[in-house]
């Protein structure tokens, strides 16, 4: 709009300080997004770790699990497409080990840490669904330990349906190759 009228946007501003992301992640957002302009709240750089790993998976707010090439792979291809969506089992099956591997730091007092996955695709989000019901504790409403983002015992969700949504650990599936 300001390029084409000249004139800046009264109802758009460039946000400065976010007070959702771990600092490294807003880091990492900054960098790529906003010419390092986008910094961390006070409140979201006191906050306490929520997280633990175990077996010597990496302890740091951003882990990229690199996925074999698809030359490598003995199957055609990574991805199915179910209706008009996209699954890729190779990567829920490393999300769902990757999980495995994180604990919840609980402290008295505090609320249960929570979690929530994320993936652009509907079929993922199902297939994530169906793989990780069996790990979800019914009766204490977690997941490995961690507490639904939303307080309504759902774990995965689509990247859009979860917009704006806070949660201390958040695991993406995003299919890429």
């Amino acid at each position: 709009r300001v390029r084409d009228t000249g004139r800046n946007s009264t109802i758009a501003n460039t946000l400065r300080e976010q007070s959702r992301m771990h600092p490294v992640i807003c880091e990492l957002v900054s960098n790529a997004f906003y010419k390092r302009l986008l910094v961390s709240s006070d409140r979201v750089k006191a906050r306490h770790q929520a997280v633990e790993c175990a077996d010597g998976f990496p302890a740091s707010p951003v882990v990229i699990l690199d996925m074999p090439s698809l030359s490598v792979v003995r199957r055609r291809a990574f991805e199915q497409t179910v209706k008009r969506s996209i699954r890729n089992e190779v990567e829920a099956a490393a999300v769902l080990a990757a999980m495995k591997k994180l604990r919840p730091i609980k402290r008295e007092g505090e609320p249960v840490p929570t979690l929530v996955v994320l993936s652009p695709y509907l079929a993922q989000v199902n297939h994530l669904e169906r793989l990780l019901k069996a790990e979800i504790d019914v009766s204490a409403g977690t997941l490995f330990g961690f507490a639904s983002a939303r307080g309504d015992g759902k774990f995965v969700y689509t990247s859009d349906s979860f917009q704006g949504g806070e949660s201390d650990v958040v695991v993406a599936s995003l299919v890429l190759n």
